[in-house]
């Protein structure tokens, strides 16, 4: 009688994947090996979004860089800003054109990174798309007069496709990065570049001012 081998699959044995009943992988010897990272991993490489993905990393990178930066024990105060822009969807039933974006957010700092609010809309070519979301942001320096934010986070959609008689309510992810450029101490230049995830995807181009109101006279 033939010994199990503790080698990987014969590609020939299982077209598929190889992956069978009970989360282990059938092997050219008739034996069943319990490779379950190796299951775990095809199954992730084959199912997971990649607009997903990017969102992730997004999030994981501002996390990284709000602790860094963080040391500094710089303080900044809460913010506000409005925006204007464009939405350029994909993959959205019924959401087909480019549509123009408006919105504001109000965030709240600490010495760790900062939690942002917003409220925007796109209306248009029979479109009706209204997101409500909260990030995690982190402001990073970068020269004089210029820093950089990166942010991910969680979504409420509810929207109205083109043609649709009642509206739909979707949950999605998205992240970003941003730029701000100084004015005055209480007065910034913003603008995104944002992508988020379900329903299908979209990818959102802001522009627009950002006011600090603690920092006014100082």
């Amino acid at each position: 009688m033939a010994s199990c081998r503790p080698d990987f699959p014969s590609e020939k044995q299982n077209p598929s994947s190889g992956i069978v009943a009970g989360g282990g992988i059938a092997y050219d010897d008739g034996c069943m090996h319990p490779m379950k990272f190796v299951t775990i991993a095809r199954f992730v490489s084959k199912k997971l979004s990649f607009p997903l993905v990017r969102v992730g990393a997004l999030l994981l990178v501002s996390i990284a860089a709000s602790s860094a930066f963080a040391q500094s024990g710089e303080s900044r105060p809460n913010d506000f800003s409005l925006f204007l822009g464009y939405m350029l969807p994909n993959q959205i039933e019924g959401v087909t054109e480019i549509l123009p974006v408006g919105g504001g957010r109000y965030s709240l700092n600490y010495g760790f990174g900062g939690f942002e609010f917003e409220a925007a809309n796109s209306k248009g070519s029979g479109v009706d798309f209204t997101t409500l979301s909260v990030r995690y942001r982190a402001d990073i320096p970068v020269a004089e007069g210029v820093s950089a934010l990166g942010y991910g986070g969680m979504d409420l959609n509810w929207f109205l496709p083109n043609g649709a008689t009642s509206r739909q309510t979707e949950t999605g992810l998205h992240g970003g990065v941003a730029g701000l450029l100084y004015i005055t101490d209480a007065l910034w230049l913003r603008a995104d570049l944002k992508l988020t995830a379900n329903p299908g995807t979209a990818l959102h181009l802001l522009f627009g001012v950002m006011f600090r109101p603690g920092l006014s006279g100082q």
